[in-house]
């Protein structure tokens, strides 16, 4: 299950190496701007809290104390957390 979703994220791998995103691009009339970031930084504000969970504690359960093998399906979640992290940097 581990090696399958690793297989996975290779693209998104080389997608963060070299910075590419691909996708729909914004256009703003006026200040139309303005209620875009709004939104967005609402949206960041959720997002920030919620990766300090993945990272400090769901990662830190899921590769468990020292000398203790790690929990593959764990390590799995937090893996694909982090990617939805990077794809919502793309939009």
């Amino acid at each position: 299950m581990l090696s399958q979703e690793i297989d996975r994220a290779k693209q998104e791998k080389l997608d963060l190496r070299y910075g590419t995103a691909l996708g729909p691009g914004q256009h703003f009339e006026n200040f139309e701007v303005f209620g875009w970031l709004r939104k967005k930084s609402g949206e960041l504000g959720r997002l920030m809290t919620n990766m300090d969970k993945v990272v400090n504690v769901a990662l830190q359960d899921a590769l468990g104390p020292p000398g203790v093998p790690g929990d593959p399906e764990a390590i799995v979640y937090v893996g694909k957390k982090l990617i939805l992290h990077r794809r919502w940097q793309a939009t």
